[in-house]
């Protein structure tokens, strides 16, 4: 038999004490009152439901619905959006095109999206739900909080999240007069100047997208060697631009490779919120309707040439004939064209859109005097 004795002085009961309950308390009373007697406000918020068993996980399709998510959130006074990400953990999607995607990648492909929700202004919270019945089970704890985007009928149909989302843009903007903007964080702006101001200088800054993928809905391929054979034009005729590529540069880079004239983001690990910052603060755009084309073909104000441009999805087609434009574009500085690119037309439209805009208000906007380089630690750095 053992006996044990422990002596404990008073200093040590009190510093127990202080430590382990004293300090606890001082939270927990607070938090009763607060659960007890706190009124919160009913005010509900939009919940976007973003479904990746039907909905393509896609850059452009996540763009568009963030411009459907402002357009509900508007018609119904709304101030705060959430959105779900609702996926099966061990089979994610189970559309054929898609089925690259696992298990095992499916998150690295999601985070490549998550970035486009910085720029929703009434971005609230972001849930994600690796089972359809946890975020089930959610929805019917919540529901009195939300109303829901799409509705919840075509959720339950298994419908796809981007249904009719075009239609509902048209009618919003006949409506409205106006589609709603998605917007920079101060941080992401300065970051986009920075750039500019250290990796194009005092050149014009022109943005552009291509892609080359031959086992991915290979008809919206750039037409590459027409567009080499543009840049090479350019580096004689227009001396004056820098070309930066946003594509994926493992596609594109080495066809391009040796011209003076052309930069690629990828080469600074940009995200697809920094690519479409750039877009938004450069002297114009061009490129073929692929993913990130979809941010400027839903402004009024960011000048544009695209090409290949193909239907959003055979619905639109009763309001949306080939060779029309989209309802709000803005004819003098935004150009479209429906068919595949070439040399001469390229130079023939960008010549016609670089006479048309303003240089030195251009720079003027973006006062690159006035950008501090730090700002490409983005999102790190300290004013």
């Amino acid at each position: 038999e053992v006996n044990i004795k422990i002596m404990v002085s008073l200093p040590q009961v009190k510093y127990f004490y202080r430590i382990y309950y004293k300090e606890r308390l001082k939270i927990l009373f607070p938090f009763i009152k607060r659960v007890l007697f706190k009124k919160y406000p009913k005010q509900k918020r939009l919940l976007g439901v973003w479904d990746v068993k039907s909905t393509n996980v896609a850059v452009g399709i996540l763009i568009e619905f963030q411009i459907r998510l402002l357009c509900e959130a508007y018609e119904k006074k709304l101030d705060k959006i959430d959105i779900a990400f609702v996926y099966d953990a061990e089979k994610p999607t189970v559309q054929p095109k898609f089925s690259f995607i696992n298990a095992s990648n499916f998150h690295y492909h999601l985070s490549e999206l998550i970035p486009i929700l910085n720029t929703n202004p009434k971005l609230g919270s972001v849930f994600f739900f690796d089972h359809h019945d946890e975020f089930e089970k959610f929805l019917i704890k919540n529901q009195d909080q939300y109303d829901i985007c799409p509705p919840i009928f075509d959720y339950m149909s298994g419908l796809r999240s981007d249904k009719d989302v075009f239609n509902i843009m048209r009618n919003f903007y006949f409506k409205n007069k106006f589609l709603p903007k998605l917007e920079f964080k101060e941080a992401t702006s300065q970051w986009a100047k920075a750039f500019i101001k250290k990796y194009v200088g005092d050149k014009l800054a022109v943005t552009v997208n291509l892609r080359f993928n031959p086992k991915f809905t290979a008809g919206r391929n750039a037409k590459i060697e027409a567009w080499k054979e543009f840049f090479t034009y350019c580096g004689k005729d227009a001396s004056d631009v820098k070309f930066v590529i946003l594509g994926r540069q493992n596609e594109i880079g080495e066809k391009l490779k040796g011209l003076s004239n052309v930069i690629f983001s990828k080469d600074c690990n940009t995200n697809i919120e920094q690519d479409l910052a750039l877009m938004a603060h450069s002297f114009f755009y061009m490129g073929i309707t692929s993913g990130p084309a979809s941010f400027p073909s839903l402004s009024t104000d960011i000048p544009y040439i695209l090409t290949n441009y193909t239907m959003p999805n055979t619905p639109y087609a009763f309001w949306l004939k080939h060779g029309e434009m989209l309802p709000w574009q803005n004819e003098e500085i935004q150009r479209v064209t429906w068919e595949p690119e070439t040399k001469e037309w390229l130079i023939e439209e960008f010549e016609k859109l670089y006479g048309k805009l303003d240089k030195d208000e251009w720079r003027n906007k973006l006062q690159l005097n006035m950008t501090d380089e730090k700002s490409l630690s983005w999102p790190y750095f300290r004013d």
